[in-house]
């Protein structure tokens, strides 16, 4: 379903705006928050959000679909399908031609109920125009030195209630920037700020992963599918995709590397997406485990958003000039080898899984030279080596192809 940004792109402008803001995502939150959607539900609940604006569902089947999508009973459906029409779709009804205001007057609910809820998107949408634009503006400003007299203010105060605020925005809807490949200069002191907030408070920091699950941004752009049905690659559907791949527990580097390397979404990426993607992981590991998930790390050290450090990336690109290692030699001349085959040949195909072999091979010895000579993490990284350079030798015999 890389066809979510084309159905996206094919919504009124407004209809747009409306359904993909940052207070889109906050509502989204709320209604789920309102009515003890589980974690584990909340992909469920924005496929039927992304549904309803497609117009891939009708109003009247509304409740329909939640109980069978969420497991509500009839009760509990009507009462989370009221929120969604007043607080979701009220406000852009005449994309729907007028049946969110026929479906509350027809459960005799008044519309007076969710007018603040269209005052507040409102306001909401035309901040974010504000500021959107103010950044475009000040991308094409010559930048001018700071006066003595600026250079004197004092940073701002830490406050918590702010941070707070601030934090929750950025989790709905602005955190792929903060996860992008550029060095952001504001990332140390936000992470400090949010280990700060986690000690204080760990309903906020719940609250965070809550929000986290529910991103409805892009993240990548291959084909990208769950239980073999296609998804949008948004942040929700990966942290939901790597769950079911590895289980819900603590994770190493390890099992991230493997996931990576071996999972059928992240295999389609390319080097730039797979480091978003594992940036992303890691971020998801330090909330939900915070403080065990930095339990070997200096308290110095500590970071949330992982900060942009080549020698941390596990995906790290080799510098320009070193001489290529045995694995990216076997791929170069397999390449080359399999364009003597025709597509969908034996020959063919063998070479392909040789190249994903050696591909594999290649990200876990970069992972292995992370840990010291002897130590647990590098014997564990060398059993899991050895055992993929035994089912290369297997796979070469088996398919009767000798290379080298």
């Amino acid at each position: 379903m890389n066809s979510f940004n084309q159905k996206l792109n094919k919504l009124p402008k407004n209809v747009q705006e409306f359904f993909v803001s940052m207070k889109a995502a906050e509502l989204n939150s709320l209604i789920c928050k309102e009515n003890n959607i589980l974690e584990n539900q909340s992909l469920n609940f924005l496929e039927i959000i992304n549904k309803l604006f497609f117009k891939e569902l009708e109003i009247v089947n509304l409740e329909k679909e939640i109980m069978q999508s969420l497991g509500s009973d009839i009760i509990v459906a009507k009462k989370i399908a009221e929120m969604i029409v007043g607080v979701r779709l009220l406000i852009v009804d005449d994309w729907f031609g007028g049946e969110a205001v026929k479906y509350l007057e027809k459960n005799k609910i008044a519309i007076s109920k969710y007018q603040k809820y269209i005052k507040e998107q409102q306001e909401a949408i035309e901040k974010e125009k504000d500021y959107f634009a103010q950044e475009l503006n000040d991308d094409f400003q010559e930048y001018v030195p700071p006066t003595p007299k600026e250079e004197e203010i004092k940073p701002r105060a830490y406050n918590p209630q702010k941070e707070k605020e601030d934090s929750k925005e950025i989790f709905s809807g602005m955190l792929s920037c903060f996860l992008a490949d550029h060095v952001n200069p504001f990332l140390e002191d936000y992470n400090h700020n949010l280990i700060l907030l986690f000690n204080e408070d760990n309903a906020f920091k719940i609250e965070l992963e809550r929000l986290l699950f529910m991103n409805g941004e892009m993240l990548t752009h291959a084909s990208f599918e769950i239980d073999g049905h296609p998804q949008s690659p948004t942040i929700g559907n990966w942290i939901q995709n790597f769950i079911r791949y590895n289980g819900s527990g603590m994770f190493s580097n390890l099992a991230l590397t493997k996931y990576i390397t071996d999972s059928e979404n992240a295999r389609r990426l390319p080097p730039e997406e797979k480091r978003l993607v594992q940036r992303l992981l890691q971020l998801y590991r330090n909330i939900k485990f915070f403080p065990e998930s930095l339990a070997d790390v200096p308290v110095e050290d500590w970071e949330i958003i992982p900060v942009n450090k080549e020698s941390q990336n596990v995906l790290a690109r080799k510098p320009i000039g070193l001489p290529m290692t045995e694995e990216e030699k076997k791929i170069a001349s397999l390449k080359r080898e399999e364009e003597e085959y025709s597509a969908g040949g034996l020959e063919r195909l063998a070479i392909e899984e040789e190249i994903r072999g050696n591909k594999k091979l290649e990200d876990l010895k970069i992972e292995m030279n992370k840990y010291a000579e002897g130590s647990l993490e590098r014997m564990v990284v060398e059993e899991e080596v050895k055992k993929l350079e035994a089912v290369e030798v297997r796979s070469k015999n088996f398919y009767g192809i000798s290379r080298y």
